[in-house]
């Protein structure tokens, strides 16, 4: 996890918008407890929370995996296709084809 635990990070982002932890549940779909408990600490999010919040800030879910310590820090150099092909090689068919959307949709909202 980085050096800020994620229920300090969630504030931080919260207090950046002016939102309340109700803003974000409404949003995000969730519950106000559900939030309240992540960021008193009481509770980890799933990683359907943790989507779900990314889409309420309007951010990649990646960085919010990021943040919550389920995805290592961003890469220090840009991917070759070697690295592309070795992470495929690890994934089934239906996460290949999950990524091929994501894909296809981050060049969408880019043109």
């Amino acid at each position: 996890m980085k050096d800020k635990n994620f229920p300090a990070w969630l504030q931080e982002q919260l207090d950046n918008r002016n939102w309340r932890p109700t803003d974000l549940a409404k949003k995000a779909r969730l519950s106000d407890t559900a939030i309240s408990r992540i960021l008193r600490g009481q509770r980890n999010p799933d990683t359907d929370t943790l989507i779900a919040i990314a889409k309420a800030f309007h951010i990649s879910p990646i960085n919010i995996f990021r943040e919550a310590g389920i995805l290592p820090p961003g890469p220090e150099k840009e991917a070759t296709f070697e690295d592309w092909k070795d992470i495929l090689d690890e994934l089934s068919a239906e996460d290949k084809n999950e990524l091929r959307e994501i894909a296809i949709l981050k060049i969408k909202r880019k043109k």
